[in-house]
């Protein structure tokens, strides 16, 4: 039997590596930012289901109460539901588990009155793969490339949703490599990822100019996550070892002393 309840103090630690394995300090230290941030958010502004079956943790997920949602979504008096885990550590049966988050989740939309709830999905991928939730019953507001806005609406007359796009505001200088960091708190990978490049940064700090966007703290970039060297946007097969983005970051340098 799956029971759903509202994060507590011990649920923030189990949950703060997003079922990843912590295997460095980078992990660990990223795992503590993102307990941090649960315990202190406002309740007001994000709420976390907890999945548990058996005494089992079965899995979590998010809700954020915004109108415009962070995730490329714009719309009035959603509950907007970011991701949805489900522990494939645990033993025994899983099935069920996110249908019952996401349940939850449009029960509190009902419970505060609001319009209804609305995620962003993608086509082919594992997290919040599309197919899903079309299951669960939701359905497409809007297409783009492979992500869908879907959402489950509260009110007769539907509430039309957008997507917003990114604003990067990339600024060039002559003398220096500029990196922008943008990561948002509650994600685990993203934190990871930002705590990376600044460490890997550290041997060439007097070339470079790093600058981190807390992407809840700057909605309007509409970038939840991302690590842009001189306003490229790097992928994650180049932030995995520390040599390959350092030679990367080594020819940007190169390339600004040549230009000069």
């Amino acid at each position: 039997m799956i029971e759903i309840f509202d994060m507590e103090e011990q649920d923030a630690q189990l949950i703060s590596s997003c079922f990843y394995k912590i295997e460095s300090e980078a992990e660990e230290e990223a795992a503590k930012i993102r307990q941090d941030f649960l315990l202190q958010a406002d309740q007001n502004q994000l709420i976390v289901k907890i999945a548990y079956g058996e005494g089992r943790l079965l899995g979590y997920a998010h809700g954020f109460f915004s109108d415009n949602i962070l995730g490329f979504i714009e719309g009035a008096n959603y509950l907007s539901v970011p991701c949805v885990h489900v522990n494939k550590n645990a033993a025994g049966d899983l099935k069920g588990v996110g249908r019952a988050l996401m349940e939850a989740m449009e029960q509190e939309s009902r419970d505060r009155d609001l319009n209804g709830t609305a995620l962003l999905a993608f086509e082919g991928r594992n997290f919040m793969p599309r197919e899903a939730f079309l299951k669960m019953g939701y359905k497409i507001d809007k297409n783009y490339q492979n992500a869908s806005i879907l959402k489950k609406s509260n009110r007769e007359k539907e509430v039309p949703l957008n997507f917003l796009f990114p604003r990067y505001p990339f600024e060039k200088k002559a003398d220096t490599v500029t990196i922008d960091i943008f990561y948002n708190p509650f994600c685990f990978k993203s934190i990871k990822e930002k705590l990376l490049v600044e460490n890997y940064c550290k041997a060439v700090m007097e070339n470079i100019r790093i600058t981190c966007y807390n992407s809840l703290v700057f909605p309007e970039f509409q970038i939840p996550s991302g690590i842009f060297v001189e306003g490229k946007r790097l992928s994650e097969s180049l932030l995995k070892e520390e040599h390959t983005f350092l030679n990367l970051l080594y020819g940007e340098i190169e390339a600004k002393a040549v230009k000069e």
